[in-house]
This record gives structure tokens, sequence and C-alpha cells, in this order.
């Protein structure tokens, strides 16, 4: 629990420290953030609109990209034990210990949030959390 937690936190942020990167690299006023330098005319994206722009509801091109992605979403390890030990000693013909992870690694080229959750604004609730299970099952 305390693991599964932490590695949401640490998602988390990954995620915020992207949107950082993204706001360093926009376009800003010098007036507004008393910095020439924010000026870049090479900025990667657009300048931020301060209060109703026409311009903002209007479809483009520029949002689109590669939204190919490889995600590794369960990988299952799978003991058996069947000993004539087990049967003899405690009745029991059979344990299978299985180790089950999920979730647990993405590759895409967007790296700001998670490519099955894009909609709309590319960020829904809930994050799929990367889990782990251990499983036993005895069988008499």
């Amino acid at each position: 629990m305390v693991l599964g937690i932490f590695l949401f936190m640490v998602r988390i942020l990954a995620m915020f420290s992207q949107w950082l990167m993204i706001q360093k690299n926009r376009w800003t006023p010098a007036w507004y953030s008393n910095d020439p330098s924010t000026e870049n005319p090479n900025a990667r994206f657009p300048r931020l609109s301060y209060g109703r722009n026409e311009n903002n509801d209007h479809y483009s091109s520029f949002w689109l990209g590669n939204s190919r992605y490889l995600r590794l979403q369960e990988v299952t390890l799978n003991y058996n034990f069947k000993t004539t030990a087990l049967r003899d000693r405690l009745g029991v013909s059979s344990i299978d210990m299985q180790f089950v992870g999920s979730n647990l690694a993405v590759w895409d080229k967007v790296k700001i949030w998670d490519p099955e959750q894009a909609n709309k604004n590319g960020y829904e609730y809930p994050i799929p959390p990367m889990t782990f299970a251990l499983q036993m099952y005895i069988n008499f």
C-alpha cells in the first residue's frame, strides 16, 4: 500500500515537472513576466491568453502528434510446488504461488499524461496505478 502511494506520488510529480518544462518553453509577454527573454519567437508553445480570445476555439493541427505507445500491462509469474512431502505431511496436493504486476511501464513520446487517458485535455482521473499482488492457491 505504501509503495503504491509512493509510486503514485512519483508519477504525479513527474507529470507536474513536465508541465513546468512546457511553461518555460511558451511565449510570454515581457510586460507580464518582467523578463524580456520570455518573448522567445522560437518558443515551442503559443502564448497564453489573458481574458477572452476568439482564437482559442479554432481547430488546429498544432496539437496533433505521434500517439503511438507501448504498455507493459500485466506480467504474471507462477510457480507450482508439487512434492510428495506436501502431500504426506500436510495433505496438500500442490501449492501455486503467483506474482502479478499491472501497469508496469509505458513507452510513448507524449510524456505528459497517460496515453490511454487522453480525452480533450489529456488528463482524466483515475491514473492507472502500478500494482503488485502475491497470490497463493492451495490444492487439496
